[in-house]
């Protein structure tokens, strides 16, 4: 169980980007694993937004879930198992043209030496921030 919470390394803080953002809580070494994605590309759904809008989502709605999870100008990508109660960590960090982490083969390394308190951003403009092919 020590081995786990000294591998845990980062914390939910206000951000001076947007809102709130996710920090290290120790320094982060370059390439090291920062956390892993816990959903595949098979275990999600690519709702179709007109298909949302007439089953009775609304525009509000639709919104949120544009700000939690993966989507195109038409898709959202929704995991099957969908818990509206639940976040996935990513939804919670910022974009940076200067991110500080780099996203492969279901992981989220370090793109450079991180000190303690670095706020972990993703390149939302970067093909692959995110574990999705987008359609």
């Amino acid at each position: 169980m020590v081995n786990k919470i000294r591998k845990h390394i980062f914390d939910i803080r206000p951000s001076k980007i947007h809102g709130v953002g996710l920090f290290t809580v120790i320094p982060v070494a370059k390439d090291s694993i920062v956390f892993e994605c816990q959903t595949e590309i098979k275990d999600n759904i690519f709702f179709p937004i007109h298909y949302l809008r007439t089953h009775g989502i609304t525009n509000e709605q639709i919104k949120i879930l544009q700000k939690w999870y993966a989507h195109t100008t038409t898709h959202i990508q929704i995991p099957k198992n969908f818990n509206p109660y639940a976040l996935h960590i990513v939804s919670l960090m910022n974009h940076s043209p200067r991110s500080t982490l780099y996203y492969t083969n279901g992981k989220y390394y370090a793109k450079r030496n991180l000190k303690k308190n670095t706020e972990l951003t993703l390149d939302y403009s970067h093909k692959n921030y995110h574990p999705i092919d987008f359609i």
